[in-house]
C-alpha cells in the first residue's frame, strides 16, 4: 500500500506543474456557464464615484470585531472538525428528497478508488482508467451551496454567547438589506445601540459554534460586495456565502472514510463539476494525456 501512495505521490509530483494549463482545457470538465461572482475582499466594500465621474474605492474598513480572521498558513484544523462538518451536510441530505437529476455524473463513487490526499487538499483517485484530482474545499462547498439551495428549513440554534459586530454608517445600511434574507435561513440579528449589531441565533447547518470567527467572517464577506439590488442574487450570495464557511477547510487532513463520504455527497448534486463561485471540483487526466505530459511516445 505504501509504495502505491508513493506512486501516486511521484505522479503528482510530475503534473502539478501541469495542471493550470490543464484547468484552461475546456475537455477536462464540462462546460457549465456560472454568472461571474466577486471574489471576497474585505477592504474594499464598494465603488463610488467621484465628481467627475471617475470611480474610485471606498476604503473603509470593517471594524475589528468584525473583521475576517485569515488563519495562518500552517494552521490545520482538527480531525473533528472536518468530521462536523461532513455530518452537517449529510444530515442535510438525508433530509432532503432526492432531487431528479439533469444529468448523471462523470463518475459513480462506488467505482472511485481513493488513493490518498495531496498536501491536505486534495483528493487523489482513480476512476474509469482516469487520475482524479478533487479540491475538497470546493467539492464540499458545491455539496453544502445545493443542500442550502435546497432546503426549506434548515433550522437554527441559539448561540450561547452573542457576537456583536461593530459597524461604520455605510456599512449598517448594506446589512440592513441583508437582514431579511439572513433571518429566513436561521440567523437572528438586531440593532443593539447606535453602531452595533448583535447576532442571538444562527443555522444549524454550521454545528455548534465554537468561535464567533464563521458569524464576522460571513458578514464581512456579505459586506465585501456592497450594495445588490436583486433579491436572487442577495438570496445566491447568502447561500454561497454560507457554503464556503461551513465547507470543510483546505489545509483539513481527511482519512479515507472521510474522503469516499465526501465523493458520494458529491455524486448526489445536481453540478458536481464546479463550486458556487464557478471554479472547478474535479480534474481528470487520461492515460494518453499523462503521456503526453512526460512526453512518452509509442
Amino acid at each position: 500500500m505504501r509504495n502505491s501512495i508513493k506512486k501516486v505521490y511521484v505522479t503528482i509530483d510530475a503534473v502539478a506543474s501541469a495542471v493550470d494549463s490543464a484547468l484552461r482545457s475546456t475537455h477536462l470538465v464540462p462546460e457549465i456557464k456560472v454568472k461571474d461572482k466577486p471574489a471576497p475582499v474585505q477592504k474594499v466594500l464598494y465603488e463610488e464615484k467621484d465628481e467627475d465621474g471617475t470611480k474610485f474605492q471606498n476604503k473603509v474598513q470593517i471594524q475589528a470585531s468584525s473583521q475576517l480572521l485569515e488563519e495562518p498558513a500552517s494552521y490545520h484544523p482538527p480531525a473533528k472538525d472536518t468530521e462536523r462538518r461532513l455530518k452537517a451536510s449529510s444530515r442535510l441530505q438525508s433530509r432532503l428528497e432526492a432531487s431528479p437529476r439533469e444529468e448523471e455524473s462523470a463518475f459513480v463513487a462506488d467505482d472511485v478508488k481513493v488513493m490518498g490526499q495531496f498536501e491536505d487538499l486534495y483528493i487523489v483517485a482513480e476512476v474509469e482508467n482516469k487520475l482524479l484530482l478533487i479540491d475538497q474545499h470546493a467539492a464540499h462547498e458545491r455539496v453544502m451551496y445545493e443542500r442550502v439551495l435546497d432546503s426549506k428549513d434548515m433550522g437554527w440554534q441559539e448561540l450561547l454567547n452573542p457576537v456583536t459586530l461593530e459597524l461604520n454608517p455605510k456599512e449598517k445600511i448594506i446589512l440592513e438589506e441583508f437582514i431579511p434574507f439572513l433571518e429566513e435561513v436561521g440567523f437572528s440579528i438586531s440593532e443593539f445601540g447606535p453602531s452595533t449589531y448583535v447576532v442571538t441565533t444562527v443555522p444549524t447547518i454550521f454545528g455548534r459554534m465554537e468561535s464567533p470567527d464563521v458569524i464576522h467572517d460571513i458578514v464581512s464577506d456579505l459586506l465585501s460586495v456592497g450594495r445588490i439590488k436583486d433579491d436572487t442574487e442577495i438570496y445566491d450570495h447568502v447561500f454561497s456565502t454560507m457554503a464556503c464557511r461551513a465547507a470543510i477547510k483546505a489545509g483539513a487532513v481527511c482519512n479515507k472514510d472521510q474522503m469516499a463520504d465526501l465523493i458520494r455527497q458529491l455524486k448526489k448534486c445536481k453540478n458536481p463539476y464546479t463550486c458556487p463561485h464557478g471554479r472547478p471540483t474535479m480534474i481528470s487526466f487520461t492515460r494518453e494525456e499523462l503521456d503526453r505530459m512526460f512526453k512518452r511516445t509509442g
